[in-house]
């Protein structure tokens, strides 16, 4: 018979179900990976990913759960209605595509409209689009997807607590300043906007130099568990800062010289730096942290890993001072340096692919992994695409040998195979497996997964192939690169709209992402299928009574307390989760209909609504909710919490926000803390400063440095939340 806790049993679920489960995560170096920002993820997968003994976490789980006994309703509930908040991430992701769509994609189109000498755009002009295109889709697109996918990864990959508030917006504000002056200022002639051109470039490196920073700090707190993938993505981080600090010194000549335009060899270096140094880095290593588990791949060859990483290391530098070195010097040794880099560059990448083992079949022996439409298919493609583009750098080096050069336009080929081919793809493929699950959102549309997958691989194809073995490019060959724009555009916007349903609650699918935590034996032939009861679920000869009718709708239901949608969530009631849908459905169906939904019979869903509603704390006579406060390697006490947060009072009432019976819970881990709470009416047009106050609050407390604070809507408050003492300062009745 399964356990309480299964292999199936999402981290959430585990954690928001039994508090205190997080620290046997904890123990194994899992901090992090539970409550409103855990990932619904089945434990057992989880565990693999993180390098722990499946079997061992599932045990030490289902032994606690057997011990603690009834499940924590409310938790539960918030946890499937919150969804990941707090989180930054979408910030960061949807602004990239927001660039990418508005400004990034359509200025490659215009380029490759006007270019050729048949467009409207001559000289400068041109070259000034082009090199602005470049910057905004490299830095403004790439750099801040990736920026935001770290920030959220990275800690749990190594068992860390998420960055705090300031170093993320920080961050992000910095970058999306620059990058926002550099598409305003270099596409301009104007002398007076040469200040807004100068000032771009500082503005990203500091950005970028503060996410260093913050992934440079997580590896060397976690740097008695080094994996082989630590050393590729701080190379990445470090190269990020490279590439923005090259950016800065070019940027700011520049414009101290009255100039738009970059020189071309040290605008070449420094996409070489992004290519090879800030991309090829970053998307490998996280490849060989994630693609293992997500693919079912056989283990990866580790001295073959380490020893791409080391050419790669002396390869990468030496091909960004060769290609910038013609700007300062007349001498021959960079030509033989870019021989040299190009064939070591191609001889690493190749073995890094081999290590990785992408193409090979999955491992038979490894368990199944959900994964979205295509998955695999995805991914290799985006490797293929690493191949090509090394295959058309040494072609080229290739025929410089034999006396011929490398134009312009098939170096920008080889660029688009890996930022556009291997980059945007493998971003793709990545967000789409990982922001469904720490979301807990599904996406709405899974077939628009391949589609969106298609035409952007498509615009790849469009966009190097006819440009990419030829010395002069036909009027023909420019207009195939604005239709690769094109298809670029909508498969981009599709992919924006998906990962839309999965982070935002407004979009998000009917269905919430979820595993029901036993699993049902198969019906007998010709016998309707019966759900099995939940976790936590009485058994029936225990039940008795209750304000539960079959005939009543499920929002009265709901009305009688929160245990009642975690009960309906647990038999598989995956609507109510999301606040929009219950919205809708809840005044419209009957719980009797509800029983029918999940495929359970009336009566055992009614009986089991009223046995939790008469176990359910939250129905203590005093008619106060109890806080949960849940403390992880803190020095920080629920005394210090409770204390501070009843200095703060509703502004319309002279009760403090704890007796009021508003918060709902706090998480304290480390000096973080995460505190979710509502308001007396939704709405209030008081929020936002009852939230600066709770803030402050907690921000006073010692030991707590960061502080996030949820304002939900469900479950709604009532005066029956108030406590006694609160009851009796505002002159009502005690009973």
């Amino acid at each position: 018979m399964p356990g309480l806790i299964t292999g199936r049993t999402t981290v959430r679920e585990a954690v928001t179900r039994y508090p205190g489960a997080e620290k046997i995560f904890d123990k194994y170096g899992l901090t992090g990976c539970g409550g409103p920002d855990g990932p619904v993820e089945p434990v057992g997968f989880f565990a693999a990913v993180h390098h722990v003994d499946p079997q061992q976490l599932i045990g030490e789980l289902d032994a606690y759960a057997a011990s603690v006994g009834e499940p924590a309703g409310e938790a539960g509930a918030r946890a499937r209605m919150d969804g990941g908040a707090g989180a930054h991430y979408p910030l960061f992701l949807m602004t990239s595509l927001a660039i990418a769509l508005v400004v990034g994609v359509t200025s490659g189109i215009a380029a490759a409209m006007t270019g050729g000498g048949w467009g409207a755009l001559r000289g400068a002009s041109w070259l000034a689009l082009v090199q602005t295109h470049g910057h905004v889709q490299v830095f403004g697109y790439l750099g801040l997807f990736v920026m935001g996918i770290a920030y959220h990864v990275l800690p749990r990959f190594k068992g860390q607590p998420p960055p705090g508030r300031r170093i993320v917006l920080g961050s992000y504000a910095l970058m999306l300043s620059g990058v926002t002056l550099r598409m305003l200022a270099q596409p301009h002639g104007q002398g007076f906007l040469r200040w807004m051109l100068g000032a771009s470039a500082p503005l990203e490196l500091a950005g970028a130099a503060v996410f260093a920073w913050y992934v440079a700090r997580v590896f060397w707190r976690a740097r008695d568990k080094r994996e082989g993938f630590d050393r590729y993505v701080l190379a990445g981080a470090g190269w990020l800062v490279v590439a923005l600090a090259m950016n800065t010194y070019l940027v700011v000549r520049a414009a101290l010289r009255g100039e738009r335009l970059l020189p071309a060899a040290g605008d070449a270096a420094l996409l070489e730096a992004v290519v090879y140094g800030f991309v090829v880095f970053f998307v490998l290593g996280v490849s060989f942290r994630a693609l293992p588990f997500f693919l079912s791949l056989r283990p990866v060859h580790p001295r073959l890993r380490d020893a791409a990483f080391a050419v790669l290391l002396v390869a990468v530098p030496l091909r960004v001072a060769a290609t910038w070195a013609p700007q300062f010097t007349a001498a021959t040794w960079p030509r033989d340096a870019t021989y040299a880099s190009t064939f070591a560059l191609a001889l690493a990448v190749v073995a890094a692919v081999v290590a990785l083992r992408v193409f090979e079949p999955a491992d038979g022996e490894a368990p199944p992994v959900e994964a979205p439409p295509a998955y695999r298919p995805m991914v290799q493609v985006a490797y293929a695409w690493l191949l090509a583009g090394v295959s058309l750098d040494v072609y080229w080096r290739l025929r410089e040998l034999d006396g011929g050069y490398t134009p312009m336009y098939a170096a920008g080929a080889i660029r688009h195979s890996f930022l556009l081919g291997f980059a945007t793809l493998m971003i793709m493929a990545m967000a789409y497996r990982l922001v469904p699950v720490f979301s807990g959102r599904a996406l709405r549309w899974p077939a628009l997964v391949p589609a969106s997958f298609g035409l952007v691989g498509g615009a790849a194809v469009l966009r190097v192939a006819p440009v990419a073995l030829t010395l002069a490019p036909s009027p023909l060959d420019f207009k195939l690169l604005a239709a690769a724009g094109v298809l670029l555009f909508f498969g981009l916007a599709a992919f924006a709209a998906e990962l839309a349903t999965a982070m935002y609650a407004r979009f998000a699918a009917p269905a919430a992402v979820g595993v029901e935590p036993v699993e049902a034996a198969a019906p007998a032939e010709g016998t309707a299928e019966e759900k099995p009861a939940p976790v936590g679920a009485v058994p029936e000869a225990a039940r008795g009574d209750g304000p539960v009718r079959a005939e009543m709708t499920v929002a009265e239901a709901l009305r009688l307390g929160p245990i009642v949608l975690q009960v309906l969530l647990d038999f598989g009631f995956g609507p109510l989760a999301d606040p929009e849908m219950r919205a809708r459905m809840a005044p419209t169906i009957t719980v009797a209909r509800a029983a029918a939904f999940v495929g359970a019979k009336p009566e055992v869903l009614v009986d089991t609504l009223n046995a939790a509603l008469a176990a359910d704390p939250a129905r203590k006579a005093d008619g106060v909710a109890p806080v949960e406060c849940t403390l992880i390697e803190t020095a920080v006490t629920r005394e210090q919490v409770l204390d501070a947060l009843r200095r703060v009072y509703d502004p319309e009432i002279p009760v403090n926000i704890v007796d009021l019976g508003l918060v709902y819970g706090i998480v304290v881990r480390d000096a973080y803390a995460h505190l979710t709470m509502t308001l007396t009416a939704p709405g209030c047009p008081v929020a936002d400063q009852v939230e600066a106050d709770v803030r402050a609050a907690l921000e006073s407390v010692p030991g707590v440095e960061t502080v996030d604070v949820d304002i939900v809507d469900e479950p709604a408050w009532s005066p029956a939340r108030m406590s006694a003492a609160a009851r009796a300062a505002l002159g009502w009745s005690a009973a």
